[in-house]
């Protein structure tokens, strides 16, 4: 498969174990920064690949950058040729690790996140006009609801059954974001940045996808 392939030649790219700050690997890669922070974010939430934080001289004086790293797991990814895929992180995983698994996962998740975390709370009706899923009904949307129990399993969103005021329905849901479901909308809206700040840079773009 084409994406993955381009994921394992940034893997590759990586296997000296060196951490790579983002425009170095734009640089080798020959791709547009784009390309190259869509393909961390696949390797970042299949534990392929980790963020971590170097110091760099600069100006006279030390500033702290973001640098990517190969993990073991990248390193027997490329040894077996396994096809790899999205490892679900743990609920304590670091903001941005969830954030990344997120964005690869569900376009439900995430805008559910980014719509809660605007409102704090909403109805069943406005998240399903938010997902872009209004015009189905949630009992034929079963991925709508277990991307709603997964947020909740994780400890982003919570919600509890309200009087209606409707004599048609006794119920009514009420959801809500939590505290940790605002970090990790920050931290998506942090690395939707990136990929948005890529975006007619001047590296060359040989790899789109």
């Amino acid at each position: 498969m084409k994406v993955r392939e381009r994921s394992l030649e940034l893997l590759r790219l990586m296997s000296d174990g060196a951490a790579w700050e983002m425009g170095a690997l734009v640089r080798a890669l020959g791709w547009s920064r784009q390309a190259v922070a869509r393909h961390l974010l696949r390797l970042l939430a299949g534990g392929e690949v980790e963020a971590i934080h170097v110091k760099r001289a600069r100006a006279g004086s030390i500033e702290v950058v973001e640098a990517y790293r190969i993990t073991q797991r990248g390193l027997q990814e490329l040894g077996g040729g396994a096809t790899g895929g999205l490892v679900e992180p743990p609920p304590d995983a670091p903001a941005v690790k969830l954030a990344a698994y997120i964005l690869s996962w569900s376009k439900y998740a995430v805008r559910i996140l980014l719509h809660l975390s605007k409102r704090g709370e909403d109805s069943m009706n406005e998240l399903r006009w938010a997902m872009g899923a209004y015009r189905s009904r949630v009992g034929n949307k079963p991925s709508v609801w277990s991307v709603l129990l997964k947020l909740r399993e994780w400890g982003l969103i919570e919600w509890e059954l309200l009087p209606s005021g409707n004599p048609r329905y006794q119920r009514r849901y009420r959801f809500r974001i939590t505290e940790r479901g605002l970090e990790v909308a920050r931290a998506i809206l942090a690395v939707a940045g990136e990929l948005l700040a890529g975006e007619g840079q001047g590296a060359p773009s040989s790899a789109t996808s």
